[in-house]
């Protein structure tokens, strides 16, 4: 049977991406058909998976669809919603979603989306709340015991299981490889003027202590994503990494001995290849992340610019060793593999 996924997959976003493939891959295995909203036209090629553009083409002889992970839950800004087009389409998305479960009246359930550590004082725009209080909405697996107290509050049934992103490794088959690396590499992905005075520091130390300095660009480039910081020139030491395929991402990630960050997934992924992730300027649902896992030594933001640079100077002239626990990480790995058991109930009882 047909299983629709359904998310913002429109963005050519990694972390978006690879979980439309982790989900894919796994309905394939029960012996079904996924078809994905949206999702890059070669990358859908690439893997194997069907693609719907639009929410009619998706829903059309569909048994049930997936809100297949992201921030479904991270709070709302009006403001936001006004000014800003992405926000504005992200909530218009969910107003069409809802009519269209109104119409077709098929089960949907979501699996691995979260909020920001709010739980029950979370806004959540009128757009989202249509689609989850509607009577086809069966429930949801999410990343935070909050998101679980907020669903709760709205009478919907959860699981709470740690981001399916941390099992990556094992359900995309990538593995660490940063034992071939001659001189020590530091991948970096940034954003704002903070990231970028951040960027220019590491330049310098780069070239001081021949660092390779990897700037990561999590977005497909033909959607046209510039807000993350690159380099004014690419030099021996310094490269750009621009994603083109999630594997292929997973597997330059494998190839760091340290990531520092901005973003969740791409730092979830290192974690998930024993990778070191530093958080800088993260939002709070990776500052939330880290408190789950016992890492929030390495919560940076703008304030704490100077002391990282100092201690990145001191790791890579060997005077401090980064000492990064993976032993919470390694049993959350395990537990984030909830989602796609939950999954696998929700279409085997449909």
């Amino acid at each position: 049977m047909k299983i629709g996924l359904w998310g913002s997959y429109n963005y050519g976003n990694y972390g978006d991406d690879v979980m439309a493939i982790i989900f894919s891959n796994m309905i394939k295995e029960m012996g079904h058909t996924p078809c994905v909203y949206r999702l890059n036209k070669e990358l859908a090629s690439i893997y194997n998976i069907n693609t719907a553009d639009t929410v009619n083409e998706l829903f059309d002889n569909s048994s049930a669809i997936l809100i297949g992970g992201g921030g479904m839950l991270v709070p709302g800004s009006r403001v936001r919603s006004i000014f800003r087009k992405t926000a504005r389409s992200f909530e218009n998305d969910f107003l069409k979603f809802s009519d269209k479960m109104n119409q077709y009246m098929i089960p949907v359930f979501a699996a691995s989306i979260g909020g920001d550590g709010g739980g029950v004082n979370t806004y959540l725009p009128s757009a989202r709340l249509k689609v989850f209080r509607n009577h086809c909405f069966k429930g949801a697996s999410v990343r935070l015991s909050s998101d679980e107290k907020l669903l709760k509050s709205l009478g919907i049934s959860s699981e709470c299981y740690p981001d399916v992103i941390l099992g990556v490794n094992s359900l995309l088959g990538v593995k660490n490889n940063n034992s071939e690396n001659n001189r020590i590499k530091i991948g970096l992905n940034l954003t704002g003027s903070s990231g970028h005075k951040l960027a220019v520091k590491l330049l310098e130390l780069g070239k001081e202590f021949d660092v390779e300095l990897v700037f990561i660009l999590s977005h497909l480039e033909e959607y046209g994503m510039k807000y993350e910081i690159v380099p004014p020139l690419v030099e021996n030491n310094v490269k750009i990494y621009n994603y083109r395929d999630p594997v292929d991402m997973l597997k330059t990630i494998g190839s760091l001995d340290l990531l520092i960050s901005s973003k969740l997934h791409l730092g979830v992924s290192a974690l998930s290849l024993n990778v070191p992730f530093i958080s800088f300027n993260g939002k709070n649902k990776t500052k939330t992340l880290f408190q789950q896992l016992g890492l929030t030594r390495y919560l940076y933001n703008s304030n704490d610019q100077a002391r990282l640079i100092q201690e990145i100077k001191q790791y890579i002239s060997g005077e401090l060793k980064i000492n990064y626990s993976f032993s919470e990480t390694n049993i959350a790995k395990n537990k984030s593999l909830g989602h796609l058991s939950y999954v696998k109930k929700m279409i085997n009882n449909l």
